[in-house]
């Protein structure tokens, strides 16, 4: 019998040495930037012990560029994030194009984590992508991929903070006008033939971006459509002034001619824009460019940082309006994934299992999503742009 214990224990301390000497898993993320927030704060929650580091000049939630080293269910993780916009990372993970991460040895900590200021890049394949629409509304379609929706993402749209008063409310006619053109009068906005004068230039995101997708598929549109958008040159915060006059979006591929088809990479540039009061230079002071952000860009650039919230189809953005029906800008958060293991014990699998139980992104989700659960409603077949009908 002691013999009998004594190779038990042996065993289960070979067990436990094995374990400590694994290497730990690597797991790659890519996608969506409007559900960054949602997705980084998922990953350090779930992780026992984690600490994590990331690249921004603002926040830990809003950074493009993200890892975190930690363990679940005895297993040791490091995940690395790469956020680049809805249907470019969709395409990433269909045709295994690599995409920018951070090195496995990047110095991390506990919260409040680490700020890298000279980040070390690799590049290497994602296995995940974090999506604001359907594989079918991205450039690779018929794509083979697994996984489906995690939550509903809405959207709103705001205006400049030099917009006139009555600039307030965004319909589907006003923004296929404007985003075909790339420029509205504010009085078709207003109704006040004052604001005749003043002009509202279009901005948003690139076409590698979700954002933009159910922008365009919302409005009826169109997501292949062309499009004119506005870019200006300014940097820094959400202070000031513009700078510079405002210019059109440069072609999505260089050759293409697709002049102003372009965009933005990211939210918060866009929401840069929407906080900036008019130069004097150009114009008089007379414009202000308007567009659609995620709802905690939303939140922020109108409650503090000058922006004007904007209705739309007459309906205010609240979550009850979200989950009853009532307002519509909003679509599916895809949780995609390539080549993912089937084995219920194998760590890829496990840890995507994780995300979707309700102690993953439906607990972690904060104000950048809706859980489905607590949806009244859905879209018929649950695709982009689609009607809204009651569950």
């Amino acid at each position: 019998m002691k013999i009998k214990q004594t190779t038990l224990a042996s065993l289960a301390c070979v067990a436990l040495m094995a374990t400590a000497g694994a290497a730990p898993v690597v797991l790659n993320f890519t996608g969506a930037t409007a559900f960054r927030a949602a997705a980084n704060n998922t990953f350090k929650s779930v992780l026992t012990g984690c600490t994590y580091a990331y690249v921004t000049t603002s926040d830990f939630a809003g950074s493009n560029r993200s890892i975190f080293k930690g363990t679940y269910d005895g297993t040791e993780y490091i995940i690395r994030c790469s956020w680049s916009g809805s249907t470019a990372g969709v395409a990433a993970i269909e045709n295994g194009t690599p995409v920018q991460l951070l090195d496995v040895s990047t110095p991390t900590s506990a919260d409040p984590g680490t700020l890298i200021t000279t980040p070390t890049y690799v590049t290497d394949v994602a296995m995940w992508s974090f999506s604001d629409v359907a594989k079918g509304l991205s450039t690779v379609p018929n794509a083979v991929l697994g996984g489906g929706p995690v939550g509903v993402i809405p959207f709103a749209f705001a205006a400049g903070e030099s917009a006139p008063a009555g600039v307030t409310n965004m319909t589907d006619q006003l923004h296929n006008l404007t985003w075909s053109d790339g420029t509205a009068p504010a009085s078709l906005y207003s109704g006040n033939p004052a604001d005749a004068g003043f002009t509202l230039f279009a901005t948003g995101r690139n076409s590698g971006s979700g954002t933009r997708a159910t922008q365009l598929a919302e409005t009826q549109y169109g997501v292949f459509k062309v499009i004119q958008q506005y870019l200006s040159s300014i940097s820094g915060d959400q202070t000031g002034s513009l700078t510079g006059s405002p210019s059109l979006a440069p072609d999505p591929a260089p050759g293409t001619g697709i002049n102003g088809n372009g965009g933005y990479s990211s939210n918060s540039n866009v929401r840069d824009r929407l906080n900036r009061t008019s130069n004097s230079a150009y114009l008089g002071g007379q414009y202000a460019f308007v567009g659609l952000l995620t709802i905690s860009d939303w939140n922020a650039a109108t409650a503090t940082e000058g922006a004007k919230p904007m209705t739309y189809n007459g309906v205010a953005y609240t979550e009850d309006n979200v989950k009853n029906g009532k307002y519509s800008m909003w679509g599916y958060q895809q949780l995609y994934t390539k080549n993912l293991p089937t084995s219920p014990t194998d760590p890829a699998k496990k840890f995507d299992t994780l995300l979707r139980s309700s102690t993953g992104i439906d607990a972690n989700m904060g104000s950048a999503g809706i859980k489905l659960g607590d949806m009244a409603v859905e879209r018929l077949n649950k695709a982009d742009g689609a009607p809204i009908l009651p569950l």
